[in-house]
């Protein structure tokens, strides 16, 4: 049941979240262009006007590639909060819980596509700056760039810095769908009690994420004798992604708990 409920999720969104990836895309690949026109064609001008008026066109073209990617990580965030708001919480809930599916199943396969979501959008905003940079860099100046950047992944902190970008974001998911469960306990103003919980939750975990951080025995494993700067980077790394694991179970199972023996939908 869980794949079957993966697959629904991804065929309610599929198709128009494709499609708002692949104009992101065209529209980068077209802007990226552009840049680049405009600055040869500023290259071959001496007038200082044309000069000023090339460099106005490529900061607006510029600042319109960053509103085009806000609008894309702005509407994978919408995507997340309704399918789960809506599909599970609200009045769609009713068929959802009637489904042979365990609560755990709804609840991962809607965490399980939102994160698929949110990497494909990361992977499209990473090949949207290549696109934007490409035509003005050339072929030869980004093979050396991508070599400089692959070089990176040699140091071993490095996976540890992605494997805590990737519970990180999880724990980040769970917390939006802790406080959607809060929020509808509350028989009115459901969404904005849910948004008050979650910056409820997020003042709290930050506080407590300090605390974890800054105490005595975590100090005490960050700064080693060997004051090894690697190892210390390894070891701030491993104690974020020890907090980020115990958040997401924090939130997962307090999830859990609401829609299993407080379920309240509309």
């Amino acid at each position: 049941m869980f794949k079957k409920l993966v697959k629904y999720d991804f065929k309610s969104v599929g198709k128009w979240y494709l499609l708002l990836n692949a104009i992101t895309l065209a529209i980068a690949l077209l802007l990226g262009f552009a840049i680049s026109n405009f600055s040869n064609y500023e290259e071959t001008q001496y007038s200082f006007g044309v000069s000023q008026a090339s460099s106005v066109l490529n900061s607006v073209l510029i600042l319109s590639f960053g509103i085009l990617i806000s609008a894309v990580i702005i509407s994978t965030l919408v995507i997340v909060v309704n399918r789960f708001r809506t599909n599970v919480l609200g009045r769609e809930g009713y068929l959802t819980l009637t489904l042979p599916a365990s609560i755990h199943e709804i609840i991962l396969s809607k965490l399980c596509v939102a994160t698929l979501l949110t990497f494909f959008n990361i992977f499209v905003i990473i090949v949207s700056i290549v696109l934007l940079i490409l035509p003005s860099s050339g072929i030869s100046e980004f093979i050396e760039a991508f070599k400089e950047l692959t070089r990176l992944f040699t140091y071993g902190n490095t996976y540890l810095g992605l494997l805590f970008f990737i519970i990180s974001s999880i724990s980040g998911t769970l917390m939006i769908y802790f406080s959607i469960a809060i929020g509808q306990l509350f028989n009115e103003r459901r969404l904005l009690m849910a948004f008050v919980a979650y910056f409820g939750l997020f003042i709290l975990s930050s506080i407590v994420g300090q605390y974890f951080f800054g105490g005595y025995v975590f100090t005490q494993l960050i700064y080693v004798a060997s004051q090894d700067y690697n190892l210390i980077v390894r070891n701030y790394m491993l104690i974020a992604i020890f907090y980020s694991i115990m958040t997401s179970l924090l939130f997962y199972f307090g999830t859990h708990y609401i829609m299993k023996n407080k379920l309240n939908l509309e």
